[in-house]
């Protein structure tokens, strides 16, 4: 088994109930591999309404940094796109449960889990980390939210509460009573050399000084070396809860 870290980018479509994909990317925590793209939009931006678009500027701005016009992916190859990148993996790994089920919505078969049923804190929360293949808008614009930035945060942090500093399962009642939990620390397992390259890609730190590391550590009963481990077309119909 094997798992990722997923994730996506979104702007609001002219139907203002709807989303348009823009970045979507999968980090591999075995092989230390992110793969990205960046959709082009599915219509010209003026179909889009005066409100859609002051919105989509905002977000754009202030939050992931992609314009309603970048990407080179046809939006047509969407699905096929997604399925492709997320086929490998037994389980796809995110942040939040708006994510969990927009996932499911893209990729119907997919074993989609939240993380934060296994203890990872927001993503606000854990530390900027080099990506290989950080994708060209975000290259530009560091400062701008990147999908592929945050899949890898997500499969680091997986493995943080899954194993212990020495690639170890973690012993907790709650985890191994949820068959999916159970199941994701087998993948985690898997991948346990992840371990091993901690101290040259996480020197700062998983968690950024604001973060709650002893809430991860006293759930999950770990011993985490702070040296090593402290650290489809048309659009997608999203319905906000």
């Amino acid at each position: 088994m094997s798992h990722a870290g997923v994730n996506v980018q979104l702007l609001c479509a002219a139907d203002r109930t709807d989303y348009v994909v823009k970045e979507f990317s999968v980090y591999d925590a075995r092989w230390d591999v992110s793969h990205t793209v960046i959709f082009a939009p599915p219509y010209p931006e003026h179909f889009l309404s005066a409100d859609v678009t002051q919105q989509n500027a905002y977000v754009t701005n202030n939050i992931h940094g992609l314009r309603w016009n970048s990407g080179t992916v046809p939006y047509s190859e969407c699905a096929d796109t997604l399925r492709s990148l997320t086929a490998p993996y037994a389980f796809l790994c995110v942040k939040g449960e708006k994510k969990k089920n927009l996932l499911l919505h893209l990729i119907p078969d997919a074993c989609v889990v939240d993380v934060g049923e296994i203890g990872c804190p927001k993503l606000e929360k854990l530390a900027r980390l080099f990506v290989k293949s950080h994708c060209v808008e975000h290259s530009t614009f560091p400062l701008h939210t990147c999908a592929a930035l945050n899949a890898k945060r997500v499969a680091l942090c997986v493995t943080a509460c899954l194993l212990g500093a020495h690639g170890n399962a973690v012993k907790c009642q709650e985890r191994d009573s949820n068959p999916r939990i159970a199941d994701l620390k087998s993948a985690a397992l898997d991948h346990s050399a992840i371990l091993t390259s901690l101290d040259t890609q996480c020197t700062e730190g998983l968690l950024s000084q604001d973060g709650d590391l002893g809430v991860i550590c006293n759930r999950w009963k770990m011993v985490l070396s702070p040296g090593k481990f402290v650290e489809h077309f048309p659009v997608v119909k999203f319905i906000r809860s």
